[in-house]
């Protein structure tokens, strides 16, 4: 989200284009692919131990874009920036969720008082623990300086590590038995210790370009897709311990295979290339649209119907609004455009 890489839903400093000044259609057709599953998976009201789709879907998708997010850092442009160039660099980032964080603050009666202000960071909205979490992480490549691929060694005990003190799937937070359960209430703090591996494996991944070879690159979304499988029959078997292991070996072997998987030509779709370019705006207000939208078709369609209605409605809506954003640079910068 700053620097010198467009993270995930980063704006400055992004991935080298192929050509001088254009943009990656690849990688903002995969960014546009996740907020898609994004957007799906916040349609559903159910939890995600009740609905089979979402925890398949939440199985993987935020894994993947923490991981996107990492890879595409550049860690090297990063070093070189002060603090006032990094701040600076990703306040594109800040300043559209600071004013989704208040509007949602506002529309749910969060705020009560000034401290509650703080609550808006430690524990965010629903969504909008994505960007200070990878801002966080981003923080820490910036003050602990060692090389890019180290931070790809140290990534797979940190998500296991994460997934047993936080809780993965049916997994218990370990948290929980000790005097530091209190500390699980920071939603923010919760889903950097159970996912921020996955953004320190991206940039892992980066820094070791022969991953990026087609053999290594296939193997690890085989492991990927074995993975999901199994993932998906722990719906209806639950084993906590087998699951932790199995969400942190498929979800590392996607996030391994993004240098071959960028170059699908799937990704290079236009509609997806579109959300992809503006994935920060879609991710930010999207819960807005599905929350007035669901509650009223649900009364006079069926369930699958008004949540299929919902999602459709959410980028009908979305789209012009910011198309209108795009005239203007202050609207564009509060809105995430």
């Amino acid at each position: 989200m700053i620097a010198t890489a467009s993270c995930g839903l980063a704006k400055p400093a992004s991935m080298p284009a192929p050509r001088p000044g254009g943009r990656d259609a690849h990688i903002d057709g995969l960014k546009g692919l996740l907020i898609l599953l994004v957007v799906v998976g916040h349609v559903f009201v159910e939890r995600v131990d009740q609905n089979a789709l979402k925890w398949v879907l939440y199985g993987f998708h935020m894994p993947v874009f923490l991981g996107l997010s990492g890879y595409l850092l550049n860690v090297e442009k990063l070093h070189r920036q002060t603090v006032r160039q990094v701040v600076a660099g990703y306040m594109r980032i800040i300043v559209p969720w600071a004013l989704a964080s208040l509007v949602y603050a506002v529309a749910t009666h969060r705020i009560h008082g000034p401290l509650d202000m703080i609550g808006l960071i430690v524990t965010p909205y629903f969504h909008l623990w994505y960007v200070p979490a990878v801002l966080v992480m981003i923080g820490l490549v910036y003050v602990i300086r060692i090389p890019p691929s180290w931070w790809g060694g140290l990534a797979v005990p940190m998500i296991l590590a994460g997934g047993i003190l936080a809780g993965v799937g049916h997994q218990q937070p370990l948290l929980e038995l000790t005097p530091l359960h209190d500390l699980l209430r920071a939603a923010l703090l919760q889903k950097l210790l159970s996912l921020g591996g996955f953004f320190f494996l991206g940039v892992g991944v980066r820094a070791r370009p022969r991953e990026a070879s087609a053999w290594h690159g296939g193997a690890a979304l085989a492991l990927g897709a074995v993975g999901l499988c199994g993932w998906a029959i722990f719906y209806a078997v639950p084993n906590p311990v087998a699951e932790v292991i199995l969400f942190t070996a498929f979800n590392a072997g996607l996030v391994i295979a993004l240098p071959a998987a960028r170059r699908a030509s799937l990704l290079a779709l236009p509609l997806l290339a579109f959300v992809g370019r503006y994935s920060l705006y879609f991710y930010l207000w999207h819960p807005l649209v599905i929350r007035a939208a669901r509650g009223r078709l649900a009364g006079f369609l069926p369930e699958a119907a008004a949540l299929l209605g919902a999602f459709v409605l959410t980028f009908v809506l979305l789209v012009p609004l910011l198309l209108l954003a795009r005239k203007s640079r202050r609207a564009s910068l509060l809105l995430g455009v």
